[in-house]
């Protein structure tokens, strides 16, 4: 289908998982999803319009959830694999000129959470509650002056607060440069 940008099992965590997602270099930028078991053809699919390294990310706990770059190569989208064509969010992280164009994508999702982080050019990253969007802006660590080139995130073991009042859940993050 083009030049391989990508070629990622969907669920990490089983070492069993037949589903797979590949992602294209060529004009569409086109993300879609395989199953071993079925043969070459893709089950579903979606242009990003993307012509960057950008690579697309399936969330880590929720295997029907992926986000990838858009046509601007500014902002991420959110895509449920069930109806890929409709965003479940879209997530604007700046300007060209302030923060360059997204460099890497990591996405983690537990029953409290649902985390986006958003590698950029200019080293920043920007990490996205779900939950949140268009109630709070996201929160902003600058990491380095390189462009924060592979990301990975995953949720943390849930435990229960010191007070053995509340759940607690969080991700780890892991950015390479």
């Amino acid at each position: 289908r083009g030049p391989c940008l990508l070629v990622r099992r969907v669920d990490d965590s089983c070492e069993y998982s037949l589903q797979f997602i590949y992602q294209t270099r060529d004009k569409n930028g086109t993300v879609s999803l395989h199953d071993i078991e079925k043969g070459a053809e893709s089950l579903v699919q979606f242009k990003t319009f993307s012509r960057t390294f950008c690579c697309a990310a399936p969330c880590s706990d929720d295997q029907n959830l992926v986000v990838s770059p858009s046509d601007d190569s500014t902002t991420a989208v959110v895509r449920d694999w069930r109806e890929p064509q409709s965003l479940v969010a879209s997530l604007i992280n700046g300007t060209r000129s302030e923060h360059g164009i997204l460099t890497s994508l990591a996405m983690a999702k537990t029953d409290s959470l649902a985390m986006i982080a958003c590698g950029m050019e200019s080293g920043s990253l920007f990490l996205h509650d779900l939950r949140m969007l268009g109630k709070a802006s996201p929160f902003f660590l600058s990491l380095s002056n390189e462009p924060v080139l592979s990301m990975d995130m995953k949720p943390s073991k849930v435990s229960m607060s010191p007070a053995n009042t509340s759940i607690v859940s969080s991700s780890v993050l892991v950015a390479g440069l």
